[in-house]
């Protein structure tokens, strides 16, 4: 069996896929930065899985507190010499460059995406596995979570409440709609990720303005490879020091945001990155999702075009969401007033 070879940057890793009826090697991706207040629990709940994972790779981003030696104190001196620990530092490189180093280094079948801050429950891992063995077309696996506090009090709402999700697009994620409902926005959070590392293949190198959680969803959804279990299967904690966090929020505060943020012109950059993206690594999505995806790219050529005078704007806005596209292709009245209230 050859090893496969992927790179990032430049660098190249590789790994052997496994064979057949042999279990899958499991790699965990965890990303850090000044994270010594709460990277410990979040090992000891890795640590804790009924399913044992193979490895843990921390990529730490330029911490200058005691992060990386409480990780090594957790998981390095552990009588067993499993799992395996591998630290990587750097340069800075941000959230997404810095999950891009962790992953490339992963040599798993399957990878599980941490936050540092988060508590994963003991059922985690092998919940994940067994879904990806029901659905082996399945690229990318996903969850929901239970948002707590800083003390793991729970706030009140799920990760899939606060992004609004439905039944209806639940049950549309993992069919053919999949790709549609990610080109709209997204509803995936890393921190409840495990995939495949044969999407790496189509994955890296992560584009910059892109989200690393994202940017892995909306591919595997290319592929109607995505799986979804609709189950918190993460506490995921809501503090003053998240890199990227989820808080509820009101309508109130959702007209003040609007009105006070610059109008987006980064979106069709970034639908552009993923048709070519599927161009250069030959994957071909069906005629649909090519469909929705050029329909996409020219409404947001058409959002490019909004008059600085608001009384003509809202007449423009008007006339495109006459087209339903708002709904289709953008979060719908949360991006018709935004782009009635920002600024240019």
């Amino acid at each position: 069996m050859t090893p496969e070879k992927l790179t990032t940057n430049g660098q190249p890793c590789y790994a052997k896929r496994s064979g057949a009826g042999k279990a899958p090697k499991l790699s965990v991706a965890m990303c850090t930065y000044n994270g010594d207040r709460y990277v410990e629990e979040q090992l000891r709940s890795i640590l804790g899985q009924s399913r044992a994972v193979d490895e843990i790779i921390v990529s730490d981003d330029g911490s200058s507190d005691a992060t990386l030696d409480k990780v090594r104190e957790t998981v390095g001196n552990l009588p067993s010499g499993r799992p395996v620990l591998k630290t990587l530092t750097g340069s800075r490189l941000g959230i997404t460059q810095n999950f891009a180093r962790a992953v490339s280094a992963c040599t798993g079948d399957i990878i599980f995406l941490s936050d540092q801050d988060d508590v994963w429950v003991p059922s985690k891992v092998e919940r994940i596995l067994k879904e990806f063995e029901r659905h082996p077309n399945s690229l990318l696996v996903f969850s929901d979570a239970r948002l707590v506090d800083a003390s793991l009090n729970e706030i009140g709402k799920s990760q899939f409440q606060t992004v609004r999700m439905t039944n209806r697009q639940r049950r549309a994620l993992t069919g053919q709609r999949g790709f549609e409902i990610l080109l709209r926005r997204n509803v995936v959070t890393g921190a409840t990720v495990a995939f495949r590392r044969e999407l790496l293949q189509i994955a890296l190198p992560f584009p910059r303005n892109w989200l690393h959680d994202e940017w892995l969803a909306i591919l595997a959804a290319a592929k109607n490879g995505l799986g979804i279990i609709d189950e918190p299967l993460v506490m995921y904690r809501q503090h003053d020091s998240n890199q990227c966090g989820m808080r509820p929020e009101s309508i109130t505060s959702q007209v003040a945001s609007a009105a006070s943020s610059y109008r987006d012109t980064k979106r069709y950059a970034r639908i552009r990155q993923v048709a070519d993206r599927l161009v250069e690594t030959n994957t071909n999505p069906d005629g649909q999702r090519l469909h929705h995806l050029q329909l996409a790219l020219n409404f947001e050529e058409k959002r490019q075009c909004l008059p600085a005078s608001r009384f003509k704007r809202i007449l423009y806005v008007g006339r495109l969401a006459i087209t339903g596209r708002y709904w289709r292709y953008t979060d719908g009245a949360r991006s018709i007033l935004k782009d009635i209230l920002a600024r240019q």
